[in-house]
């Protein structure tokens, strides 16, 4: 009895473990099917309203703004200022003056 308690044990063992990752494959697939249909509304939401998600605009700005404030730059002189002779200015590097808060996308809409 115990040979064929031992084949009936395996063969059940098999199958519990053939049918967990059946379950997890299945799993898967599904988070990878929510995944792209949320993308997918993202994507369209866009297309029909015109307008980009928020997360693409605040790093626009970040972007542009981050070397006109970066605070390091200031301190170091310019490279391109002409060294002059009788103490007049001759080149001045203009640069932006940015402030310490940066506006949001939700508030550059509202006038």
């Amino acid at each position: 009895m115990s040979l064929f308690s031992n084949v009936v044990s395996r063969v059940l063992r098999a199958v519990v473990i053939a049918t967990l990752f059946v379950f997890a494959g299945i799993f898967v697939l599904a988070i990878l099917c929510a995944g792209l249909v949320v993308l997918l509304l993202i994507a369209f939401s866009v297309l029909f309203t015109g307008r980009r998600p928020s997360i693409f605009t605040t790093f626009k700005n970040f972007r542009q703004a981050g070397p006109s404030c970066n605070p390091d730059r200031s301190l170091k002189p310019s490279a391109k200022a002409a060294p002059s002779q009788d103490g007049d200015i001759v080149d001045v590097e203009s640069r932006e003056i940015c402030s310490t808060q940066f506006t949001t996308s939700s508030t550059q809409g509202t006038h």
